[in-house]
Order: structure tokens, then C-alpha cells, then sequence
């Protein structure tokens, strides 16, 4: 029994017929836990930064929801919207971190990744019909750059807050 799994796990066309049923589930977590982050992204922006967050926002949440609801058409509707998502995700990113460039350390790295993310997406509307494998290599990198730009985020976010515990322990002594 074991040598039969090895064996099927050998050729690539069968690996992907054993996973393809994942895959819609995996893009629609990936982007359900992006449009939870978008939310609170959402809750610490002032002004108009509020509203993209949640525009941004509502297109996770509606990958995710034609991720889990259509399944079955997986590889061309699904690589077409995460294509769309690429693109107005990595724009979002490229404004957002030219706006914050004053004020946040770390905005290259926010414009590398939105520079990754657009070209990712437009590479992936050209190609959104070709592979499986191409489908799970972008969901995976579009995991890779937020993930790494939500720790930075979240470690300056840590430092503002003992920045502004000790400005509170000071003033009180």
C-alpha cells in the first residue's frame, strides 16, 4: 500500500489530481485571514485610510467567498479573481507605503511587496488558465509577503507601545 502512495506521489499530474480539491479551501482561508487583518488594519487607520482598508477588505472577503462557494470551477474563476486581488492588493500596498514613508521605518518593505504582489497579479492574468501549480505558487507567495509584512507591522506596533509606556512611567515620576 505505502509503495502505491510513493509511486502516486512521483508524477506531478497525479499530485495535483489528489490536492486540487484543497486548493479552492487553501486560497479561501489565505484570503479570509487577509480580510480579517484588513480589519483590524481598518481599526488603527484615520480618515480615508479607514475606507481602502475596508474596500480592501471586502475583496478578500469575496475571494473567499467564491473560493468556498464554487469549488468545483476552481482553477480558471479562482485564478482569475486572485489575479484581480494580486493587482489590487499589490496597488494598495505600492499608495500605502509611499503615503507612510515619513512616518513608518519600514516602507520599502511594503513597497517591495506590493511591487511582487502587481506583478504577480498580472503575470497570473496571463496565465490563470494554464496551471494548478501556478494557482498554488501564487496563493503561497501572496501568504509569504503579507505574512512578513504583518510581523514587521506587528513588531512596530509592539515598539510604539513600550515607546509610549515609558513617555506614561516618566511623566508619572
Amino acid at each position: 500500500m505505502s509503495w502505491r502512495f510513493l509511486r502516486a506521489l512521483s508524477c506531478p499530474a497525479r499530485i495535483i489530481a489528489a490536492v486540487s480539491p484543497l486548493i479552492p479551501l487553501i486560497a479561501g482561508f489565505v484570503a479570509l485571514a487577509a480580510g480579517v487583518a484588513e480589519i483590524g488594519m481598518m481599526l488603527l487607520a484615520d480618515g480615508w485610510w479607514k475606507v481602502l482598508n475596508a474596500v480592501l477588505a471586502v475583496a478578500f472577503f469575496t475571494t473567499a467567498i467564491v473560493a468556498f462557494v464554487h469549488p468545483g470551477n476552481t482553477f480558471a474563476a479562482l485564478a482569475a479573481v486572485f489575479s484581480f486581488l494580486l493587482v489590487f492588493a499589490g496597488a494598495f500596498d505600492i499608495i500605502y507605503a509611499i503615503a507612510e514613508r515619513r512616518v513608518n521605518d519600514a516602507w520599502w518593505l511594503q513597497l517591495i511587496g506590493g511591487i511582487i504582489e502587481l506583478a504577480l497579479g498580472f503575470w497570473a492574468a496571463g496565465y490563470w488558465g494554464r496551471s494548478a501549480i501556478l494557482l498554488v505558487a501564487w496563493v503561497a507567495a501572496f501568504a509569504l509577503i503579507r505574512g512578513v509584512r504583518d510581523i514587521v507591522l506587528a513588531f512596530q506596533v509592539r515598539e510604539i507601545h513600550h515607546d509610549a509606556a515609558d513617555e506614561s512611567a516618566a511623566a508619572t515620576s
